[in-house]
């Protein structure tokens, strides 16, 4: 944090939780459905997205809320993929 001369705060937890918080909601109905080897790459990648993907000459909370909202959309076509293979 001290990178992004943020201090550890309120507002920064409460943001953190709400961006993991949506993600696990949504996450965790669709991993199911998957097999495991599937289920590890798409974990691996969405940890490295939420946190590697930064720029610390950036403001961290912008892109905290962008990531998890780059995170979501992912879920979001893998939902539509588990749904059409399940229409088939």
């Amino acid at each position: 944090m001290g990178e992004f001369k943020l201090e550890e705060s309120e507002e920064w937890f409460r943001i953190w939780q709400d961006v993991v918080m949506a993600i696990s909601e949504r996450i965790n109905e669709v991993l199911p459905m998957l097999p495991e080897g599937v289920v590890n790459d798409i974990l691996s990648g969405m940890g490295g997205i939420l946190y590697l993907r930064y720029d610390v000459d950036k403001p961290l909370i912008p892109q905290v809320k962008e990531n998890g909202e780059h995170v979501l959309r992912m879920i979001s076509m893998l939902e539509d993929t588990v749904k059409s293979f399940r229409a088939r």
